[in-house]
């Protein structure tokens, strides 16, 4: 086009400002709308996974009106945004066609003044104005385009805030096979806005017994994820003569174990629950069933999860405890839907099986603290009593929120 006619092609170029702000005002306008969708959509899908896995409380709390409302509210914003995106997309489009129309109808007006003042032949032209309309559909589409990688930049962002996660260390030291002592000296832990943990010194020499009380929220759980290498911390934690964060995480889950507090079972059978993927005999997961007192009737026999009671789905994680052989067994609160005499004899097949290991357990029942010989108190984050499991108690009087069963 700059070959037929040079001033004809200075004037479309004054249209390109143009197209970069109809790009940026309607690629703004719809990127905050698709942004406004996904949180939506986000929140809806939240809701509605919460309220059928917590049907039974939704029910007998009398809340389905409530539960309701918040699902219509939220499907609301999210018809809203989904409209206004589109709203702004169709805006977009009119905004194109008028433009390149107004374009079109100015380059004719433009090239008549000129047909006629004999600046222009008429070859010269026709031939430019061709050249505009085949180029004006390609033009339109481009602006499309830019618009459409305008308005998803948050969905890339998020995308992209997703692959800059550092992945998890694939390189480190490799604990020797001597006993892993811990030692752990002014470890504090923060999440959020919060301290976790603030300032803590201990020591657990190899094969020791330790059972850590304290109230909700005093850092319990905080400690036992720090030391099966799943949170960042500052200070120190030595772990058989090595720093625990420059341990090869591969190396360090394979010396200690950590069950959570929620344990998780799979839509799966009781077996795959069990191996997780590993090979191992019938005769073992039998075992380790019988130790971790849960009924079955056949290790294939398909499990749903919204069907187990919390005390069996326990049974389930700590039975995995048993096919296992870590040196270092961290339990969090892992009987606590147990009843008195099942957990009694979960906890002794524990502290037989891994009797020369160390085991440090997260509770709240007191009746637990014979089991141990070394009872740890946490309070906000620090440790204010460390002893014989007999002081303990006496360091949990004055807390209210700590069960005294």
């Amino acid at each position: 086009m700059l070959y037929r006619d040079a001033v004809f092609t200075l004037f479309l170029l004054l249209a390109l400002p143009v197209i970069l702000l109809s790009v940026s005002f309607f690629g703004e306008k719809r990127s905050n709308s698709l942004k406004k969708a996904q949180i939506a959509h986000s929140e809806i899908s939240q809701r509605v996974f919460s309220s059928f896995a917590g049907f039974e409380t939704v029910k007998t709390m009398q809340a389905n009106n409530t539960f309701e409302g918040y699902f219509n509210d939220l499907s609301k914003r999210l018809k809203d945004a989904g409209f206004r995106s589109e709203l702004y997309f169709a805006l977009n489009s009119v905004f194109n066609f008028t433009a390149g129309y107004v374009v079109v109808a100015l380059v004719i007006a433009f090239g008549s003044y000129r047909l006629a003042s004999n600046q222009l032949s008429p070859g010269e032209f026709v031939s430019f104005l061709m050249a505009l309309v085949l180029l004006q559909m390609p033009l339109m589409e481009f602006q499309k385009g830019l618009l459409e990688l305008r308005s998803n930049l948050p969905a890339v962002e998020r995308v992209r805030n997703i692959l800059d996660l550092k992945p998890e260390r694939r390189e480190g030291a490799i604990l020797s096979g001597a006993p892993l002592n811990i030692e752990i000296k002014s470890l504090r832990v923060r999440l959020e806005t919060s301290a976790q943990l603030n300032g803590i010194d201990l020591s657990i020499p190899y094969g020791e017994h330790v059972i850590v009380l304290g109230e909700t929220g005093s850092g319990k759980s905080t400690l036992l994820r720090v030391l099966s290498g799943l949170l960042p911390y500052s200070g120190s934690v030595i772990l058989g003569g090595e720093e625990l964060s420059k341990v090869l995480l591969s190396n360090l889950r394979s010396r200690v174990l950590l069950i959570p507090q929620e344990p998780f079972v799979f839509s799966a059978t009781l077996r795959e629950n069990l191996t997780l993927g590993e090979a191992i005999e019938s005769s073992e997961l039998i075992r380790a069933l019988e130790l971790a007192r849960f009924d079955f009737s056949d290790l294939d026999q398909p499990l749903r999860p919204s069907e187990l009671s919390g005390g069996e789905k326990q049974r389930i994680a700590l039975a995995r405890i048993f096919l296992k052989n870590p040196d270092i067994l961290l339990l969090d609160e892992v009987t606590s839907a147990l009843d008195e005499k099942t957990q009694k004899q979960v906890i002794l097949n524990i502290l037989r099986a891994f009797e020369k290991k160390t085991i440090i357990a997260v509770a709240h029942r007191l009746s637990l603290l014979h089991y141990f010989n070394r009872a740890i108190v946490l309070s906000d984050g620090k440790i204010i009593y460390d002893g014989s499991p007999d002081g303990a108690s006496s360091a949990l009087l004055h807390k209210p929120s700590i069960a005294t069963q």
